[in-house]
């Protein structure tokens, strides 16, 4: 096996990007950027339909 190879093993798979569809004040907290995922996703995980 190459020395590299081991390297290679250990990179992280993108699949997929989440861009930000607003601004969001980082001091918010957890709770607060939670929830405006859930609002902005929410219709979609109810329908199934892709947002």
């Amino acid at each position: 096996m190459r020395p590299d190879a081991a390297r290679v093993a250990a990179v992280i798979r993108i699949d997929a990007a989440w861009l930000a569809t607003a601004p969001l004040d980082m001091r918010a907290g957890t709770d607060t950027a939670l929830a405006r995922v859930i609002a902005t996703h929410e219709p979609s995980w109810v329908t199934g339909a892709a947002a």
